[in-house]
């Protein structure tokens, strides 16, 4: 593989952000871990005020959301197309967990 092809940007994984996203909006624990790891991917913290961990929040995860979320992550850190799905989906979570604190 030539230098190139290494550099090459990846397309957007959209079924497993579609995954998470739909995950992120529920209300059980598997859904905060979801919604608190697309935060960890720019540095930001949950909205709903909850404190969690991060990328350690993915042992949380079932084995189809916690592989969505490896996809996610190898995607997010090896250069993206087009950062904007992300930063789509965490302006929709926070409205919709925006706490009166935030």
């Amino acid at each position: 593989m030539d230098l190139t092809q290494q550099l090459a940007r990846k397309p957007v994984p959209e079924q497993s952000l579609a995954l998470l996203r739909t995950a992120a909006f529920g209300d059980t624990g598997g859904s905060v871990a979801a919604r608190s790891f697309l935060f960890y991917l720019v540095g930001k913290s949950d909205p709903s005020g909850l404190e969690n961990d991060g990328a350690l929040e993915l042992r949380r995860l079932d084995p189809r959301h916690h592989q969505a979320a490896l996809e996610v992550f190898t995607w997010w850190t090896s250069g993206t197309q087009d950062d904007q799905p992300v930063y789509d989906i965490l302006d929709e979570l926070s409205a919709r967990f925006k706490t009166d604190d935030a």
